[in-house]
């Protein structure tokens, strides 16, 4: 848990409003590819939720660098589900 004592949700670079509007695909592939650096963001008990997976590797580098234990995180890899709200995408 972080310092005020509660657990934080990070939703990283999912669909917006302004990707479905513009049709942008390209955009919404290179924010799948930008998700990793949310983990930068997490404190223990908190938990990301990405577009896409965080390697082994990365999350021992931020882990090295935070000083958050990688296992007092987690993370939760929900694969885009074409152009739809994020919370279509997480259910």
């Amino acid at each position: 848990m972080n310092e005020s004592g509660t657990s934080l949700v990070v939703f990283a670079s999912f669909l917006s409003d302004l990707a479905v509007d513009l049709e942008e695909g390209h955009v919404l592939a290179q924010w799948a590819l930008q998700a990793p650096r949310k983990a930068w963001l997490l404190r223990p008990g908190d938990v990301l939720v990405s577009p896409g997976p965080l390697s082994r590797e990365f999350r021992r580098y931020v882990s090295g660098l935070t000083l958050v234990p990688s296992d007092q995180t987690a993370v939760i890899e929900v694969p885009p589900a074409g152009t739809v709200p994020v919370a279509q995408a997480v259910r």
